[in-house]
Formats: C-alpha cells, structure tokens, sequence
C-alpha cells in the first residue's frame, strides 16, 4: 500500500479507506482525471493521469524505475527499484 506510506498517518480508518481517501483527493485537484474510454453507464470507472504529471514523475523518478520495452534488457542501474 503506497510503499508502506500510508502507516504512517495513524487514523482509525483501514488502509484501503485511507488510500480511497487520498486518491478522491488527487481527483478533486485533477490529478487524476475520469477516462472516456468507459461510458459512466457502465459503472466502473477508469482513471488517467495529465502527461505533464506523467512526465514530471518519470523524471523525478531518475533511476529508480525502469521501463524495459520488448526483449532489451541491459545495463540496469543498482539504484533501480521498479521494473515495468
């Protein structure tokens, strides 16, 4: 659950209320939007983040996550955490 930063905000509410909780606020201030690609009637719901905050996250990130496309892999960095 959010690499473990959740316990620490110590409230009576369970982890997966607290982290609804924080995600409804992130919606709130658009960082997250509501996708089209599902019609509301469906009732599910599918959400995607701004390219600029995508963008400011994979550069924040530096080497600590990795996107290895296809088959080529090489040269990971030790300080790599997250592999997708």
């Amino acid at each position: 659950m959010a690499e473990g930063l959740l316990k620490c905000w110590g409230r009576d509410n369970s982890k997966e209320e607290l982290g609804n909780e924080f995600f409804d606020h992130l919606v709130s201030i658009s960082f997250f939007q509501r996708s089209v690609t599902m019609p509301s009637w469906a009732g599910k719901y599918y959400f995607i983040m701004h390219d600029l905050v995508n963008d400011l996250a994979k550069s924040v990130s530096g080497e600590s996550c990795l996107q290895i496309k296809g088959d080529n892999v090489k040269d990971i960095p030790e300080r790599t955490r997250h592999i997708w």
